[in-house]
């Protein structure tokens, strides 16, 4: 299907060995139901803070799964946008948390432009 497909530009082969080998391994993962709920086990159920629930819970890794998703709402996006939004995203999402455990003082909490904290900080020891 697409095993020999080339980059236009650089003229290599896009799926190299490490790559097909990948791809087995993930393969056998979904024939063998690794990545399937069990059959015959409700693992979803409602309550009150949220539609559907799922008794595994949910991991943080998701959370942050849907909110690249929300990043990219069009399909239109070169490579080079999608690093510098993940980046941005990645940049903000770390800042908000260092300001949630008390590593960065509380009033930069929502000020991502490292030039404004940095003379925000220079403005108050003079």
């Amino acid at each position: 299907m697409c095993a020999h497909v080339t980059d236009a530009k650089t003229g290599e082969i896009f799926f190299s060995q490490k790559s097909w080998k990948e791809y087995e391994s993930v393969l056998g993962h979904v024939k063998h139901d690794c990545l399937s709920d069990p059959q015959g086990v409700n693992l979803y159920h409602k309550d009150e803070n949220s539609p559907i629930r799922c008794i595994r819970g949910t991991s943080q890794l998701e959370c942050f799964h849907a909110h690249i998703r929300n990043i990219f709402k069009g399909y239109h996006y070169n490579v080079e946008s999608s690093i510098l939004m993940v980046a941005k995203f990645i940049h903000g999402l770390n800042h908000d948390r260092s300001a949630e455990r008390g590593l960065i003082d509380e009033s930069y909490r929502y000020i991502y432009d490292g030039w404004l904290v940095e003379e925000r900080q220079t403005l108050g020891k003079s």
